[in-house]
């Protein structure tokens, strides 16, 4: 049925619940677990009295992200390793969070996505977004979500 599950973090503890479910879906299905941590480029703007960056300190934050996001998701495969079952660490850049998670299920033919939700309502969804929302309406694959 789950031959093959992404799931999500951003490092918060919520996140790691998600973790945690689908690495028992994981072993349930015995499909295989895939733990993705997307990273944004960093977009330099110009607005007036604004800091302009120069590219050797945006690489520099670039590769500091990398080295975080890969620390991280090494870090959630040594714990499905624990838990018998065998996961694939995935750090992506992209400019646009969902549409990164969307690129790697689509690359990876997953049957399901699972990722957290914050629940966040009002203004405060407005003005962080939702890319948990943005994944249920841009894709057709099975997405699971946890609060």
């Amino acid at each position: 049925m789950y031959d093959k599950i992404l799931v999500t973090t951003d490092g918060t503890t919520l996140s790691k619940k998600a973790i945690i479910h689908a690495i028992r879906l994981a072993q349930l299905t015995q499909g295989e677990l895939l733990i993705l941590k997307v990273i944004p480029v960093m977009i330099q703007t110009y607005f007036d009295e604004g800091i302009v960056l120069r590219q050797n300190e945006i690489d520099r934050i670039e590769k500091s992200w990398f080295e975080d996001a890969h620390q991280v998701v090494d870090k959630l495969c040594a714990v499905a390793k624990k838990m018998h079952t065998n996961a694939r660490p995935i750090v992506y850049k992209s400019d646009v969070i969902y549409k990164g998670i969307l690129d790697i299920a689509q690359d990876n033919q997953v049957d399901l996505i699972v990722m957290s939700s914050h629940g966040r309502k009002g203004i405060r969804k407005f003005l962080l977004g939702s890319e948990t929302q943005n994944v249920l309406v841009h894709t057709s694959i099975p997405v699971l979500v946890l609060r």
